[in-house]
């Protein structure tokens, strides 16, 4: 069987709680801890945001956003793991 290549970026848009359970447990799979995890949602709630940050998310792009920026935050978060 053929291994997967793994994603550049997992990106969660769960919901606050969903995604903060997500984090912790994408970080337990060893093969996927060095994989950054991009955060969408909306604008203005920095606690949460903060917290995400500090359980593991890479970096957060708050609504409403050009699909562009996705790239843009992947491409940074990319280069910050390297």
């Amino acid at each position: 069987m053929k291994k997967m290549k793994l994603p550049q970026a997992i990106i969660l848009n769960k919901g606050k709680d969903e995604n903060l359970k997500l984090i912790q447990e994408i970080q337990r799979i060893k093969e996927w801890e060095t994989i950054p995890v991009l955060l969408c949602g909306p604008e203005g709630d920095l606690d949460y945001i903060s917290r995400a940050i500090d359980a593991g998310a890479g970096d957060y792009l708050s609504y409403p956003f050009d699909p562009k920026e996705i790239i843009k935050k992947i491409e940074s978060l990319n280069k910050k793991s390297h």
